[in-house]
């Protein structure tokens, strides 16, 4: 069986022998926000909002089951005036003693969020933008003494 076929035929119960789909999975989650809210790439990023304009630059990237964690926990606890890395750093805690039952309902929520954003996007391949190594051109450096001569000659 493929990763994909698994994908869409949900995921193998091996203590009760059944196969439950990604929706069952995340059916039985108290979510803060609604599940539609979750699965929807939120436009406010620059690159989202430009591809919003234009339709011809690149798309924002996909949600994994982290973001769509942190987005649901940012909304129900009170982070009011913390800067983004301040709420990163407390719900990431948070997800590390999460156990492994609430991991796989937002990896069900990542797979359902990844085929709304394909049916958006289209099958788009991250390729991050490099920056160039570009060798930077130094002048060379006067030593002080150099530097108090022509000081004393002008």
């Amino acid at each position: 069986m493929s990763p994909n076929t698994k994908q869409l035929e949900g995921i193998h119960d091996f203590r009760f022998g059944t196969t439950k789909s990604d929706e069952e999975i995340v059916s039985n989650y108290d979510f803060t926000l609604d599940i539609e809210t979750l699965l929807i790439n939120p436009m406010t990023r620059e690159r989202a909002k430009n591809y919003k304009k234009t339709g011809f630059i690149r798309p924002p990237r996909p949600q994994n089951s982290f973001i769509l964690y942190r987005r649901n926990k940012t909304a129900e606890l009170d982070l009011v005036g913390l800067k983004s890395a301040e709420k990163s750093k407390i719900i990431s805690e948070l997800w590390k003693g999460e156990p492994e039952n609430v991991k796989e309902v937002f990896s069900a929520l990542s797979r359902m969020a990844e085929v709304k954003y394909i049916e958006r996007y289209g099958k788009v391949k991250y390729q991050p933008n490099r920056k160039s190594k570009q060798k930077k051109v130094t002048k060379p450096v006067e030593s002080n003494l150099a530097c108090r001569i022509k000081f004393i000659l002008n």
